[in-house]
């Protein structure tokens, strides 16, 4: 039984530390666990320390278990119960121990109990949020503080709370509490203003001349699908299989007001920022926002023009630029990863070799 094994790594780690908070809320993790949970169905991941004491017992779990390389990280636990997802996490971050228990059930509802605990005082933080569809439709967050003995300690905590909501849904300090105490009545701007924010963080990391194989326009959400299979057969080094797939038509709108910003064209290549951007749109990933900026670029004639893209929601802004030859080499060879998509090199005419 996993609950026997969970127990003797609370009785190592507790060699650490002595908390009564803690204490309570890891029993109240045992409580949690199923009690069929083996070691077999969890995920299970512990400090060096931890592990040799273990397997000194049990010898069988010399496989079962991953050793964490940081040092800094005690114990990472995740499992599935009746309810749903659960997940702990303790550190050692040398000023303090961090624990972190998510609950996450099938409704969408989850729990985040955070416990810092020092010498002196203990932190602990519950945040309490409910998602719809990508969407946080309820949010609280409370913040308490107790002495070494467990007891109650009287501190105001509201800034606090208004730092980690600005953080949160990226918004100035100043305005951070008038939204959190009203937080239902402005959840649409919250969530937008939050994707858009964390969308234009994500895009700062994503090459835009990094580009996927040609398609036609009108095949626009296929050819999204079909590119993501391909992803999935590279990350379990398996070959690729072309699938039928069928559309869906959450694109159709987007493809419309596309076709009407390209005009004709033959083919189409469109950078890795859009395809990224496209793809969780299509799989309900972005809260039902469609934020963000990329290259397209259409082929007609012989002839290739550029588009800029911004993209914000039903609103497609895009300047044409004509592509001349030295645009078009210096392009496909500004990112050497291009020479490895397929159909890319024949889209442009090119007959590069790679030196």
């Amino acid at each position: 039984m996993f609950k026997v094994i969970f127990a003797e790594i609370l009785k190592l780690i507790e060699c650490e530390f002595n908390n009564k908070l803690f204490d309570e809320t890891t029993e109240a993790l045992m409580q949690e666990m199923p009690e069929d949970t083996s070691i077999e169905s969890v995920r299970l991941a512990v400090a060096p320390f931890i592990y040799q004491s273990l397997i000194e017992i049990h010898p069988s779990l010399k496989d079962k278990i991953i050793v964490n390389e940081n040092e800094t990280s005690l114990l990472n636990l995740t499992f599935f119960n009746k309810d749903g997802l659960v997940i702990f996490r303790l550190k050692d971050t040398m000023l303090e121990y961090l624990m972190e228990l998510i609950l996450t059930n099938m409704a969408g509802e989850s729990k985040r109990i955070n416990l810092h605990i020092k010498d002196e005082e203990s932190k602990l933080e519950i945040i309490n949020q409910q998602d719809d569809n990508g969407l946080i439709t309820n949010y609280d967050h409370e913040i308490v503080y107790y002495d070494a003995l467990g007891t109650k300690i009287d501190k105001d905590t509201e800034l606090e709370k208004d730092y980690h909501f600005s953080l949160e849904f990226c918004l100035p300090l100043k305005d951070a509490r008038k939204y959190r105490l009203n937080f239902q009545e402005n959840a649409e701007f919250l969530n937008r203003n939050r994707y858009i924010n964390i969308n234009r963080s994500y895009e700062e990391n994503l090459k835009d001349n990094l580009f996927h194989s040609p398609f036609n326009i009108d095949d626009l959400e296929i050819h999204l699908l079909s590119e993501l299979d391909k992803e999935v057969a590279e990350i379990y080094q398996s070959p690729y299989h072309k699938m039928p797939h069928q559309k869906t038509g959450k694109l159709d709108s987007l493809l419309s007001s596309l076709k009407n910003l390209l005009g004709a064209s033959e083919e189409i290549i469109i950078s890795d920022n859009l395809y990224q951007t496209l793809s969780y749109y299509l799989f309900d990933l972005t809260s039902g926002y469609l934020y963000n900026k990329g290259i397209i670029i259409k082929k007609l004639n012989g002839e290739y023009t550029l588009y800029y893209l911004h993209l914000d929601n039903d609103q497609i802004i895009g300047v044409p630029e004509i592509l001349t030859k030295e645009d078009v080499d210096l392009i496909f060879a500004s990112e050497p990863a291009n020479y490895n998509v397929i159909g890319l090199q024949e889209f442009f005419g090119l007959t590069h070799n790679r030196h």
